[in-house]
This record gives structure tokens, sequence and C-alpha cells, in this order.
């Protein structure tokens, strides 16, 4: 901490670029966010429309289960993608406060 800006995450970028974000439009997004101020540091680095909606189950914020939070983020878009209220969604992951690793899933209909 200190030692880079905290408001900027290249390895969500390079990871979402990498997943293929930017391939299509979105409809929907689970964003593993422990901390509040990551969801808007998210967005931006993943290229989210504010229109795109961002954890519809309540996220991280709602129930941070150790190690299986970022998980549930993948199976809540599948589940949006199942029940057809979405064609393509993203799903993401981190470990740190600082958002040093992330994982970044597409997955679509």
């Amino acid at each position: 901490i200190g030692m880079r800006d905290l408001t900027d995450s290249a390895s969500t970028r390079t990871a979402a670029k990498r997943a293929g974000v930017d391939a299509g439009s979105i409809d929907v997004a689970e964003l593993y966010a422990p901390f509040s101020h990551q969801e808007i540091v998210l967005r931006r680095e993943l290229g989210l429309a504010d229109s795109v909606p961002v954890n519809l189950s309540g996220g991280a914020l709602a129930g941070n289960t150790m190690m299986a939070a970022g998980l549930d983020r993948i199976g809540y878009v599948a589940a949006q993608i199942m029940d057809g209220k979405a064609d393509r969604g993203v799903a993401h992951a981190t470990s740190g406060p600082c958002l040093q690793q992330n994982l970044v899933a597409v997955l679509e209909a």
C-alpha cells in the first residue's frame, strides 16, 4: 500500500482483455468486491456501462464467505443466463484488498 495507485487495477484490465469482456455487450455482472471502493474500480477496469446491473445477488458485501464468495459470482451469472434473464455476463473474483490478483470469466448462453 502506498507503492501504487489504488484507483487503478492493471491486473483486472489484463484479465478482462484476455477473457474477452470487450468482445460483446454485457447484460449482467457479478463482481467480487468485498470492499465498497472496489466496485467502482472494477466497473471502470472491466468497461461496464452504468446501465449494466452489478451484483444482483447482493455481492460479497452481503456475505463474504472466505474463499467461496468469488466462486459464487460465477454461479450467480450462470443462473441469470440459465433463467433467460441475460445472454452474456462477466463474473469476477479477486484476492487481496488492493485487487492484486483477479479472475475474470465471461459466460454466454
